[in-house]
């Protein structure tokens, strides 16, 4: 498969991962927050944290699928380029956040891992042998 093909195919299979593992990421801890604000209780506020988090997990999936995929970039390297997509959502998050605001620092948290299994698990079918052998590189 040339470049552009592992490059689509990693658009494609970033953008699907990514927003699987953002809506989860999100919408978890909305759905399990018992706390209720003047617009109501955050439960109810959980299937907007679960298109949010799919929206940016997406975005961010398919940035990091399409590196990997133009690069061909093999599990380590696509480990590294995985976090290093969510490393600024990270780092704004835990700035902007304030002092006593956990959840968003929780979130912010998960993200650099997040990114890395994101960037490993996009590596995985794009690096593997369908078919005929590839010359190792």
């Amino acid at each position: 498969m040339n470049r552009l093909g592992k490059a689509l195919l990693g658009l494609f299979l970033g953008g699907l991962s990514g927003a699987l593992l953002g809506a989860l990421i999100l919408g978890v801890p909305a759905y399990q927050d018992t706390s209720t604000g003047f617009l109501g209780s955050a439960r109810d506020w959980a299937g907007l944290a679960v298109l949010m988090g799919g929206f940016v997990g997406g975005i961010h999936g398919a940035v990091a699928g399409a590196i990997i995929g133009a690069v061909n970039a093999r599990k380590g390297l696509a480990t590294l380029i995985g976090a290093a997509t969510v490393f600024p959502m990270a780092a704004y998050l835990l700035l902007a956040s304030g002092q006593h605001d956990q959840e968003v620092r929780a979130v912010a948290g998960l993200c650099l891992p997040a990114g890395a299994l994101l960037g490993f698990l996009i590596s995985l079918p794009l690096n593997a042998r369908w078919g005929k052998r590839e010359p190792p590189i």
